[in-house]
């Protein structure tokens, strides 16, 4: 399984985040790895989508952090 993704166009973020503010300053990245910062789109306690910054990734296994 591949745990990269990436994002283009600004066009096809904005068809799944309803808040159009946070497209601003948002520039392609053609490569987002673990570990780094990147936009993902999530839902709102009040049924809307937003464009959000999260850390990209899976979370570790439990016995790793012991």
């Amino acid at each position: 399984m591949c745990n990269l993704y990436r994002m283009e166009d600004k066009d096809w973020v904005s068809k799944w985040a309803q808040d159009a503010e946070s497209l601003i300053n948002l520039m392609p990245a053609y490569q987002m790895n673990p570990d780094q910062m990147g936009p993902i789109v999530r839902n709102t306690a009040d049924g809307r989508t937003q464009l959000a910054h999260a850390r990209w990734g899976l979370p570790s296994p439990r016995f790793t952090l012991e």
